[in-house]
């Protein structure tokens, strides 16, 4: 199965997200790591701040993307056409077949639940029993999507990370779901995570 990459970029201050040079480079950089991976490869511009942008890709394997592409002189070359416009401000895989992901959804959430290690198989199973009420709200259960990090973040030793792809109509579709009977079944989640975050994003068109 292939895995999914989660990277978040940063635009550069004073460059405008609707910079054609921005924009025409970011089309470049998807196409060639398509072509390296024939895996299709999606960008998110974050709703809270339009400065940011998800990268959202497949790879056969950690080592594919680590140790293939990573040093390959096309990486390199993308890396140097893109230093003055972008910068990565995290990376990382999610062990979720990528195929999955709902990105035809209007609007992508981006959730990152923070576990600690010995809570990690108690959170999958509250998570497995409450999650289709989320289903629900959302209007599929292919709208919900999502695994653990590969990686294991120096920062946080003692914790493992899920993360969760959701798509939505809107933002309030998203907030009414706070509002149900069904949401207070929901968050029981809460009582075995270290702490969350969650970010909107919705799809860019490229040139």
């Amino acid at each position: 199965m292939p895995i999914t990459e989660l990277a978040l970029l940063r635009i550069s201050a004073g460059l405008s997200y609707t910079d054609p040079c921005l924009l025409a480079n970011l089309a470049t950089a998807r196409a060639a790591m398509e072509k390296f991976t024939s895996f299709p490869f999606y960008l998110y511009q974050c709703i809270e701040d339009p400065a940011l942008i998800y990268l959202i890709g497949s790879w056969s394997s950690l080592a594919q993307h680590m140790e293939s592409w990573i040093p390959s002189s096309e990486n390199q070359a993308l890396l140097q056409l893109m230093k003055d416009q972008v910068e990565v401000e995290w990376m990382f895989h999610v062990a979720l077949d990528p195929t999955t992901l709902p990105i035809n959804a209007p609007l992508l959430a981006i959730a990152r639940h923070f576990v600690a290690r010995d809570n990690k198989i108690k959170f999958e199973e509250v998570f497995d029993g409450v999650k289709h009420y989320l289903e629900l709200c959302a209007g599929s259960q292919e709208l919900v999507k999502g695994g653990w990090k590969i990686e294991k973040d120096d920062q946080r030793v003692r914790e493992e990370e899920w993360v969760l792809f959701s798509g939505w109509e809107s933002v309030e579709k998203h907030m009414d779901f706070a509002e149900t009977e069904d949401f207070k079944e929901y968050v029981r989640i809460i009582d075995w995570m270290e702490g969350s975050e969650i970010r909107y994003a919705t799809r860019m068109t490229l040139v």
